[in-house]
C-alpha cells in the first residue's frame, strides 16, 4: 500500500472517531438523565434529561417538570414524589384502594382509567391511571405507591391527555429508575 492510499484510509477513520467523540460528549452534557438523591428520605430517582427539578423546603416533596417543543403545543408534564409516614396502612397495595374513592370526592370529573402492578424496587408496586379536571382542564395522571418500612412513597406523573402519551416513555423510565437508598 502506497502512502497516498494509507492517507485516504486513515483520514476517514480519524473523522469517524472524532465525530463519535463529539457526538458522545454532546449527548453526555445535554441528554443524560438528571439524577436526584434524597438521602434523608432514602431514595433516588432519575428524571428525564432537560427536565427542571424543584426540591421543596422539606425533603418529603420534590417535583420535576418537562415541556414538549413548539411543534407539540409546548405542553408540560410533571413528575412528583411525596414521602410520608403510613403506619396506618398494612401494605402498599391499599394505597389504590383508599386513594381512588377519596380522589372521586375531591377532584372534579375524576375517572379511574386503569390500574395494575409493576415490579419495582424489589416489590410489587400498585399503580392507578386516572383523569380529572384541574383548573377546568382535563388532566391525566398515573400514581404509584411504594413502601419502605413505615414510610410511604407516592410517585405521581401527570399531563394533559394529548401530551400524556408523548410523555409516557419519560414517565415510565423515571418510575423504573426509582431506588431505595
Amino acid at each position: 500500500m502506497n502512502p497516498l492510499q494509507k492517507k485516504y484510509l486513515v483520514l476517514p477513520a480519524v473523522a469517524v472517531v472524532v465525530f463519535a467523540a463529539v457526538a458522545g460528549a454532546i449527548w453526555w452534557l445535554t441528554w443524560r438523565p438528571v439524577a436526584y438523591v434524597n438521602a434523608q428520605e432514602g431514595y433516588s430517582i432519575r428524571f428525564p434529561a432537560g427536565w427542571d427539578v424543584h426540591p421543596s423546603e422539606t425533603p418529603s416533596y420534590v417535583y420535576a417538570e418537562g415541556f414538549l417543543g413548539p411543534n407539540d403545543g409546548e405542553a408540560g408534564g410533571v413528575i412528583s414524589i411525596i414521602v410520608a409516614d403510613i403506619q396506618s396502612l398494612p401494605n402498599e397495595g391499599r394505597g389504590v384502594a383508599w386513594w381512588s374513592p377519596l380522589a372521586a370526592t375531591r377532584f372534579e370529573g375524576f375517572a379511574r382509567l386503569r390500574e395494575g402492578n409493576w415490579r419495582l424496587a424489589r416489590q410489587d408496586v400498585p399503580w392507578i391511571e386516572f383523569s380529572y379536571l384541574r383548573e377546568k382542564n382535563l388532566t391525566q395522571g398515573r400514581q404509584f405507591y411504594l413502601r419502605n418500612g413505615t414510610r410511604g412513597y407516592v410517585v405521581l406523573c401527570f399531563a394533559a391527555p394529548a401530551a400524556f402519551e408523548k410523555f409516557r416513555t419519560d414517565f415510565d423510565r423515571t418510575i423504573r429508575s426509582f431506588r431505595f437508598e
